[in-house]
């Protein structure tokens, strides 16, 4: 099982926008950790260990993000030399957003689609 670098992809958050949250050592090991999205939400980020099996492999894990600028925040990723799986672009239901590939193989989406509308 390969490990994540929990402080790298931290470090690659925080260029991409995200703010410092909690941060949990143990044993030179990333225990817990948080980062804040500015506008609302966070993501959780620590080491994968064989004793926790709910946290799932790199590659296997997609997050949204939403944010009243994509245009902003696909600038910074581009910027920064992240890798973008999906353009920048407007969709069908009224968002318009982008993918990109966290280094530890993630997929993380930014767009401004916050819900579906409540129908009467």
């Amino acid at each position: 099982m390969t490990s994540i670098d929990a402080l790298a992809l931290r470090d690659w958050l925080a260029q991409l926008g995200f703010e410092e949250g909690v941060l949990i050592h143990k044993d030179d090991r990333v225990e817990h950790s948080e980062m804040i999205w500015p506008e609302g939400g966070r993501v959780v980020v620590c080491a994968q260990r064989e004793e926790e099996p709910s946290i799932v492999p790199a590659g296997i894990g997609n997050v949204y993000v939403v944010t009243d600028d994509p245009d902003e925040v696909y600038r910074t990723a581009r910027e920064m030399g992240a890798t973008i799986s999906r353009e920048l672009m407007d969709t069908g239901y009224g968002s318009r957003d982008f993918t990109v590939r966290s280094p530890d193989g993630h997929s993380l989406s930014f767009g401004t689609y916050d819900g579906a509308e409540e129908s009467d």
